[in-house]
């Protein structure tokens, strides 16, 4: 090999200046940082105050019943603006779903008549609350048992009820780890809230 040849050919400090150019005024450098952390701060405000994405506070409250069963979920609006409630629980294996009601304190009385009734969009103001029931016909015990005893969340579709944002519907799970008789454990929430209806 050649003395003047080399692995690691000298930089070119010109191409170098070309290619990553000086740094702007320091004041420059200021205001663009100002900006990004003023635009990181806003959606981040955006995200956690409820503006955009509807942030709910969630708990189930009452289940069960010898037929029709129901499954009560206290739902809280915990956004900065009004929000509406898309969509509650659904159907499981063994259930049919025949519909919600938003009465408190609910009893089998006041199950829907019809299949399904309609209660959305439920509208909430900000801090206000509503006691969402929804309500099953008990149809094959056996398969409502078979359901994984795993499976502990209600689904519910929340959004934000105006604004540009009213257009994105958000997820949310209601914990119902705890819907099941104190003397058999580890069940699903489906099974806890039919557990009276199939024993008897």
């Amino acid at each position: 090999m050649p003395e003047s040849a080399t692995l690691n050919p000298p930089i070119d400090e010109h191409l170098l200046d070309e290619l990553v150019p000086p740094p702007g005024p320091l004041w420059r450098r200021a205001i663009l940082w100002v900006a990004f952390l003023g635009m990181v701060g806003a959606i981040s405000w955006a995200a956690t105050s409820g503006t955009v994405i509807p942030q709910v506070s969630t708990s189930v409250v009452a289940w069960g019943g010898t037929g029709p069963v129901g499954v009560t979920s206290e739902v809280m609006n915990d956004s900065r603006v009004a929000i509406e409630v898309v969509d509650g629980a659904r159907p499981r294996p063994g259930l049919k779903l025949m519909g919600y009601t938003t009465e408190p304190n609910a009893s089998s009385e006041f199950a829907p008549t019809e299949s399904p009734s309609d209660r959305f969009p439920l509208r909430l103001e900000p801090d206000q609350s509503v006691d969402l029931t929804a309500w099953y016909r008990v149809t094959d015990c056996q398969a409502v048992e078979d359901i994984d005893p795993g499976d502990g969340e209600i689904e519910l579709q929340v959004r934000i009820a105006d604004g540009p944002a009213a257009w994105f519907t958000a997820g949310r799970t209601i914990d119902a780890k705890g819907v099941e008789p104190i003397d058999s454990p580890q069940m699903s929430w489906p099974a806890g809230v039919a557990y009276r209806a199939c024993a008897g």
